[in-house]
């Protein structure tokens, strides 16, 4: 799970994040070259790892931790930040500016703020996240999901996938209702055989297009 943070290379192994040494490299690439205490080991298996303005957000499958720096480009200890919220996938995470959107591994949507916090979002939906009884929309396991936020105009929100069948959409309500959220129906692509992965993706500068696959 690669990433880039603080003139860094960041990946993970199983439980053990990696760091190069960038800026604190003496002499030669920093980008690449490793000293021997660049790790922070997690007790479960990381998942994705995002980089914030409060330090490297590390998603386990059971808890989610920070890796923060010391201001000067160091790095500290890692501190447990959303302890019980787990991620069972790497794609079941997308990020819309600040806001980072993901599928917990107990089957909520979830929207968080570094800094300011998280807030669920799926209540909404929730009986039908709950669900595993192979009809489109209540069959979610979360290891299979996909979560995919996407702008194009008019044409936005989050879509939350159940990586077999098709998707709900998270939007925000338009004015005056600024803090309301609305969930679609599930979209069914019965036409396509379904759909898998989903990802919004950058076709040219500053223009996106929702991929399918």
């Amino acid at each position: 799970y690669l990433t880039y943070h603080l003139n860094r290379l960041w990946f993970s192994i199983g439980n053990t994040v990696f760091w190069t040494s960038g800026p604190d490299d003496p002499i030669g690439n920093g980008i690449n070259g490793f000293g021997p205490n660049n790790y922070d080991k997690m007790p479960s298996l990381v998942k994705r790892l995002v980089p914030t303005a409060i330090g490297m957000i590390v998603f386990t499958v059971a808890d989610v931790y920070c890796i923060p720096d010391n201001g000067q480009g160091g790095i500290l200890p890692s501190f447990p930040y959303m302890p019980g919220v787990g991620l069972s996938s790497y794609n079941a995470l997308d990020w819309n500016g600040p806001t980072i959107g993901f599928f917990t591994t107990d089957s909520q949507f979830l929207m968080l703020s570094p800094g300011v916090g998280a807030a669920v979002q799926s209540v909404p939906i929730a009986d039908q996240l709950s669900m595993r009884n192979g009809i489109p929309g209540q069959n979610w396991y979360p290891q299979n999901v996909y979560v995919a936020s996407y702008v194009s105009g008019s044409d936005m929100g989050w879509f939350l996938a159940d990586g077999t069948n098709g998707w709900f959409r998270h939007i925000t309500n338009a004015a005056p209702e600024q803090e309301s959220m609305s969930w679609s129906p599930f979209a069914t692509l019965a036409n396509t055989g379904g759909c898998g992965a989903i990802k919004s993706v950058e076709t040219s500068p500053g223009v996106h297009h929702l991929l399918v696959g």
